[in-house]
């Protein structure tokens, strides 16, 4: 298997992601593999609600490339990774169709914790820009599953508990637990957020996860402004002739 589990058949994307609820379907391509190859073989294992999963997969972060649009520019290419391990990731030549929905629309409720969890892995990793090659792309999509699958009120370790990756490249193994330490102890700073493209057809593809950085305040700032002064054009073409 190449990239998580597949089937043959970022500052802009978070307002493009998180602001785009009840859009009109993007059709997303597969690209390969983000560092050019993966990083071998890992068998991961998922023992609860049951039955027990079992598989042989390859880990890391993909490129997709968005060929219709309108949630991005046509042609727009981003790191992806797999969101579970129950689903395949179509690869088709065509592509598959997904609705891009924000990280806490996709996680709600008694699952509202992933958010966190995934966002303060992601936060840690790029602050620290340790995400340069295969095997670290590795970790993270292993990492990434721990959060995901593994059952709530279990410290993370991809070792330990429900969901486990019992063999692979052991760098990356260690690295996913060195990480994941981090997201144990619930005070690393948050500046990524989570968004989901989501399949539209269901068991069509996998959904898909995606992170970029939270905008600065003053980018807020900038961007309230320039509405403010959209409006204000707007108000004034609307005036009638002859008013003051």
């Amino acid at each position: 298997m190449i990239g998580c589990v597949l089937r043959g058949k970022v500052v802009a994307l978070v307002g493009a992601l998180l602001m785009s609820q009840g859009a009109a379907a993007d059709t997303l391509k597969y690209g390969g593999a983000w560092f050019g190859t993966y990083d071998g073989t890992f068998k991961i294992a998922d023992t609860l609600p049951g039955p027990v999963v079992s598989l042989n997969v390859s880990a890391g972060a993909f490129k997709m490339t968005d060929v219709t649009g309108p949630t991005l520019a046509k042609g727009s290419t981003f790191m992806a990774w797999c969101v579970d391990i129950y689903h395949f990731l179509n690869t088709s030549a065509s592509g598959a169709s997904y609705q891009a929905v924000a990280g806490n629309a996709f996680y709600s409720g008694a699952s509202a914790y992933k958010v966190t969890d995934l966002e303060r892995l992601a936060s840690y990793v790029f602050d620290k820009q340790l995400l340069t090659n295969a095997t670290q792309s590795a970790a993270f999509q292993l990492a990434t599953w721990e959060i995901i699958n593994e059952v709530k009120g279990f410290a993370y370790n991809i070792g330990l508990n429900d969901f486990k990756v019992t063999s692979g490249d052991a760098t990356a193994i260690a690295l996913a637990n060195q990480w994941l330490g981090v997201v144990n102890g619930h005070s690393y700073a948050l500046d990524q957020k989570l968004g989901i493209w989501q399949q539209t057809i269901a068991g069509s593809t996998q959904d898909l996860a995606v992170f970029a950085p939270v905008p600065e305040p003053e980018n807020y700032a900038m961007l309230a402004a320039g509405l403010a002064l959209m409006g204000f054009i707007a108000r004034r073409r609307r005036r009638p002739a002859g008013t003051a």
